[in-house]
């Protein structure tokens, strides 16, 4: 008798996940489907630490990853903010703590306020400078 009131706990539970199927347990065939059963993972915590200076006449970039491993490419650029042209882009993954450094040499750039966003493909993240610097 108990083993007749356990029987249907225990199919609702192996077709809850998704590791039973509603004919084998039964032996009856349904016309109904068991949808798979997906489990979300948590998003990766975005949290970059962005320095710039100037080095003489060198910008110079730094990145330090202090959230989690990224799962996907982060867009880095560097824009001249005057006219909100792209200067420089990189794509990279970025592991816990890892760290990268930019150096931008040239004319180009000189004398003009630039700025270094990073965009992360795998989060909407609302444009904003994380680093302004102007070298001479």
């Amino acid at each position: 008798m108990k083993a007749i009131r356990i029987f249907p706990a225990l199919l609702a539970l192996a077709m809850f996940v998704g590791t039973g199927d509603a004919v084998a347990a039964t032996g009856k065939d349904t016309n109904s489907k068991i949808p798979d059963v997906s489990i979300a993972s948590a998003p990766a915590k975005f949290d970059i630490h962005v320095n710039a200076r100037c080095r003489g006449r060198i910008a110079e970039v730094r990145l330090v990853n202090k959230g989690d491993r990224w799962p996907e490419l982060g867009e880095f650029k560097i824009i001249r903010i005057s006219d909100n042209s792209l200067i420089t882009e990189r794509r990279l993954i970025m592991g816990k703590n890892q760290r990268a450094s930019f150096r931008l040499q040239g004319t180009f750039h000189r004398g003009d306020e630039i700025g270094v966003f990073i965009d992360p493909s795998w989060t909407d993240r609302k444009f904003k400078y994380d680093s302004r610097i102007t070298c001479r």
